[in-house]
């Protein structure tokens, strides 16, 4: 048969397309190397900027809780990992890993190519704790701060925060909550992964009100482990916790866990929550107690779900006393309060709406620095005002709804 006749016009046209096709193809092999280049950099974390160096412990609850609703199956107890970052004597110790076993090696094995490419290997990423170090001060006793971790995020994934606040005088204690949080590994081996119980989808909101519950639940098992721990004769933490300072602060999911839990333990003498929905019957009746919210750049949102948020905290705002705060750092997305801001190609960040145009090392310091303001009142810590520049903006000022 004969070849069917193809017109100048037609050649130009097709060779302009193959042209641009390995155009397109050089451009993305490109980002490819430049997106690999930028995951193989080490990634220091912003320095501690208080007066102590910084310890950190690793520490599994020998005695689960009762059987886990979240857990596929029946009668499986729920198990808790907490990581606890203190003030410690410098030199004491050694340096440690952002991410050690026996979470690191299930952890990068579940990571595919693609998460490689987007974010910053985790053993790369250069914490200042250190293992095995001395606590500061000879029989001092240190304020405590519970740390609660955004749905499905780790406890390390604050390490930020959670070391500039040790550096300044507390004891902050996180948890990696199994079923929810991307993977809990335990010393003999075993990992919980995520179900869909301990990880309800968004479009689910009743679903978080159990949830937040048995959350709560976890962090009055913690602060009863803390107190074991400090009672104890000898070790790390013996007679350097001060039970009697205790506040609780968590970003997304963890705010409103953090909320939860304060209003239900008597314990608790202040609350804050980054960024974070509120859910539970803390969120209907309100805190009587100081209370801080500690917000992402939401000014300029305009989507329907954002106006429901911003109502549900206008009513919460009434229901709170005199010490209800809130304070805006301008240039921030929802993901600017966690490691992850850095850990994440700022590219991918930025496109993915994740994190804003504010520096985020500078996010992650002024975080800090505002909820050490904060908490340094109700739990009875002694602090100099330090200067604040623009990007803050206090005041309950909430996007029109």
């Amino acid at each position: 048969m004969p070849e069917p006749w193809i017109g100048p016009g037609i050649r130009t046209w097709l060779k302009r397309l193959a042209w641009l096709t390995a155009l397109l193809l050089v451009v993305i092999l490109i980002f490819i190397v430049w997106l690999r280049l930028q995951s193989q950099r080490p990634l220091p974390l912003p320095a501690p900027p208080g007066p102590f160096a910084v310890g950190r412990l690793r520490y599994e609850l020998t005695e689960p809780l009762a059987s886990d609703p979240t857990a596929p199956g029946t009668h499986r107890p729920r198990r808790l990992v907490m990581w606890i970052w203190y003030p410690a004597k410098p030199g004491s110790g050694r340096k440690a890993l952002y991410v050690p076993e026996p979470l690191r090696s299930p952890l990068r094995a579940r990571n595919g190519a693609i998460t490689n490419l987007i974010i910053r290997d985790a053993d790369l990423v250069r914490v200042q704790a250190r293992t095995g170090a001395t606590v500061a001060g000879s029989g001092r006793r240190f304020p405590i701060l519970l740390l609660k971790s955004g749905l499905g995020a780790l406890a390390l994934d604050y390490s930020s925060l959670a070391e500039s606040l040790a550096s300044a005088g507390y004891v902050v204690v996180g948890s990696d909550a199994p079923n929810s949080a991307v993977l809990t590994a335990y010393d003999d081996g075993s990992i919980a992964g995520r179900t869909k119980l301990g990880h309800p989808s968004a479009d689910r909101p009743a679903a978080f009100e159990p949830l937040v519950r048995i959350w709560a639940a976890d962090t009055r098992y913690e602060l009863d482990a803390l107190a074991r721990l400090d009672a104890r004769p000898t070790g790390i933490l013996a007679h350097h916790l001060d039970l009697g300072q205790v506040g609780a602060f968590g970003h997304s999911f963890g705010g409103a866990t953090a909320t939860e839990f304060c209003w239900e333990d008597p314990r608790c003498k202040a609350a804050a929550d980054i960024d974070g929905r509120l859910f539970g019957p803390a969120a209907r009746v309100g805190l009587a107690k100081p209370f801080f919210f500690l917000m992402s750049d939401h000014i300029r949102e305009r989507d329907p779900d954002a106006k429901l948020i911003m109502a549900q905290f206008r009513a919460f705002r009434s229901k709170l006393g005199p010490a209800g705060r809130l304070t805006t750092i301008k240039g921030t997305r929802h993901f600017n309060f966690s490691d992850n801001a850095l850990r994440w190609t700022r590219m991918i960040g930025r496109l993915a709406g994740a994190v804003g145009p504010i520096d985020r090392g500078r996010a992650l310091t002024i975080s800090a620095r505002e909820l050490d303001a904060f908490f340094s009142v109700p739990l009875g810590r002694p602090r100099k005002p330090e200067p604040e520049g623009e990007a803050v903006l206090h005041g309950w000022n909430f996007p029109a709804g």
